[in-house]
């Protein structure tokens, strides 16, 4: 009762209340100054300021991600497409290199002839079609160390293809 009748003289007096902690000093005074709607206000700009800008973030990233895009699709996947019909006619030229020497017939060997000169042809033609997809001056040496290392191989094919006509596949 001591304590009440103390809080009750206190408020009668105008004096605060001495149970109370005053965080007054903890607060910003710009802050406490404003209304409620004030500080809802400007709390609920702050959101959409900060909304906004993640929002441009996130329209800047996307646009690098549609440059990536436009540039794997014009340029990226035209050249691996066609490297990978190249790497299917390599491999079935090379199976008919194995079926030509394993062949003892001559008639059966012209027809393999004859099909591997078609994949040939067909491997030649995807070639041209490549170079001129190549857009980098990396992609052009790599090339370049490829079209020496498929010249050579051309010379053991020849000399491999002499030597099963001859019925020497030893």
């Amino acid at each position: 009762d001591s304590l009440r009748n103390e809080w009750l003289q206190a408020a009668r007096a105008g004096q605060p209340r001495t149970d109370q902690r005053d965080d007054s000093s903890t607060e910003m005074p710009m802050f406490t100054d404003l209304k409620i709607g004030h500080r809802l206000a400007l709390s609920f700009g702050t959101l959409v300021a900060m909304l906004l800008a993640v929002s441009g973030m996130a329209l800047w990233s996307m646009g690098n991600m549609r440059a990536s895009t436009v540039e794997i699709n014009t340029n990226w996947l035209p050249s691996v497409e066609v490297l990978a019909q190249m790497n299917t006619a390599k491999s079935d030229f090379r199976v008919f290199e194995l079926r030509h020497i394993l062949m003892t017939d001559d008639s059966g060997r012209a027809d393999v002839e004859q099909r591997m000169s078609a994949k040939l042809a067909e491997f030649e033609k995807l070639r041209e079609s490549y170079v001129k997809l190549i857009s980098s001056d990396e992609e052009h040496k790599i090339y370049d160390a490829f079209a020496a290392d498929w010249k050579a191989y051309l010379q053991v094919h020849d000399r491999a293809l002499a030597l099963s006509r001859k019925n020497e596949n030893e």
